[in-house]
């Protein structure tokens, strides 16, 4: 991303609407990068290595807790 990484922009949206879900979608989600991301809130990564089928579970499973 051109102006902040994805975890300063997850920061922002964790601000601005702190009830929001967000994934974090990235190359090389590793252990010690997962328990970064997890602090600033991030709901749940996936590997773009995943198939699309993988991205859309995970937005339908975090929807269905939230919905809980």
């Amino acid at each position: 991303m051109p102006v902040m990484s994805g975890l300063d922009a997850a920061r922002v949206l964790k601000n601005v609407m702190p009830r929001v879900l967000l994934i974090m979608y990235c190359a090389t989600p590793e252990e010690c990068l997962e328990a970064l991301i997890n602090s600033v809130g991030v709901s749940a990564i996936v590997s773009k290595s995943e198939s699309a089928s993988v991205l859309i579970d995970t937005c339908r499973s975090l929807l269905r807790r939230k919905a809980a």
